[in-house]
């Protein structure tokens, strides 16, 4: 049995508006993928410039990130979002 090749076919999104209003310039992200700097660290970074507590009630009411199959698990999600980082971080094929 062979393996087939599999090129990586997750990504990113990210709300543009969200990082601006957090001074987040949205074309870092690109610069830093294409610089090979966009590292684990850095997106927690990102993160908490991104989440906030609204109502300052000590609740966090706008999150850095979610996930398209569950928003209740940060365990999950992390794992998730962590294969997607890596398959970002691989250089582009041509």
């Amino acid at each position: 049995m062979r393996a087939i090749p599999h090129e990586a076919t997750a990504g990113i999104y990210f709300n543009k508006r969200l990082l601006q209003e957090a001074g987040i310039d949205p074309e870092s992200i690109y610069e830093l993928q294409r610089n090979k700097e966009w590292t684990w660290d850095k997106f927690e970074e990102l993160c908490q410039q991104v989440q906030k507590d609204t109502d300052n009630d000590g609740v966090i009411d706008q999150y850095a990130m979610t996930n398209f199959t569950s928003t209740s698990l940060l365990e999950k999600m992390k794992t998730e979002c962590i294969t997607m980082i890596l398959s970002l971080m691989q250089p582009w094929r041509h």
